[in-house]
């Protein structure tokens, strides 16, 4: 595997991790505002 192709492998794993992480964000977030009521 070529730097490149390691490279754009890692930026589409941080890219993913990234967007699981806001996803659960405002999981918690919303649980958070519901569980105010």
């Amino acid at each position: 595997m070529n730097i490149e192709n390691t490279l754009n492998t890692a930026i589409k794993t941080l890219t993913q991790f990234n967007i699981q992480n806001a996803n659960l964000d405002s999981e918690i977030l919303l649980a958070k505002i519901i569980g105010k009521d």
